[in-house]
């Protein structure tokens, strides 16, 4: 055998049970119903104003952790930060 055939050989027969595993996962979810769950779930409660709030709360939060820290200058001499 060429050493070419027996690597796809080889792949093949991992490759397959995995994808065989993957769809027979994919089924049972969509049998169990959580995938219409979280559609149910986006579509009621991930709208414009909540993720607008999320937005802007992540913003003030940044924004606010930076205007905490001591203000630097930098050496005239190097080239690096001087800190007080």
């Amino acid at each position: 055998m060429i050493p070419t055939m027996r690597k796809l050989i080889v792949a093949g027969s991992v490759v397959m049970p995995l994808l065989a595993k993957a769809v027979m996962i994919a089924d049972w979810l969509t049998r169990l119903g959580p995938v219409g769950l979280a559609r149910g779930v986006r579509s009621e409660y991930v709208t414009g104003p909540p993720i607008t709030i999320i937005v802007v709360m992540l913003v003030l939060l940044v924004s606010r952790s930076r205007s905490w820290q001591v203000p630097a200058r930098w050496c005239p001499v190097g080239d690096h930060e001087l800190r007080r």
